[in-house]
């Protein structure tokens, strides 16, 4: 029983690493590309304004 538990938690650290080093991976590669002048573009309406070109019903 005591060498399933050990079995068991180093299963689970080794997968909590892995998902850690990908998730910082991952944020790594994203950041230079939220820089640019075009990312900023896409978020200038917000919620219940209406964007131009197009009409309200």
């Amino acid at each position: 029983m005591t060498a399933f538990m050990v079995i068991a938690v180093v299963m689970l650290m080794v997968s909590m690493t892995r998902r850690i080093r990908r998730v910082r991976y991952q944020a790594q590669v994203r950041l230079p590309g939220q820089d640019s002048p075009d990312a900023a573009d896409t978020n200038l309406a917000t919620a219940g304004e209406p964007q131009a070109g197009k009409p309200t019903p």
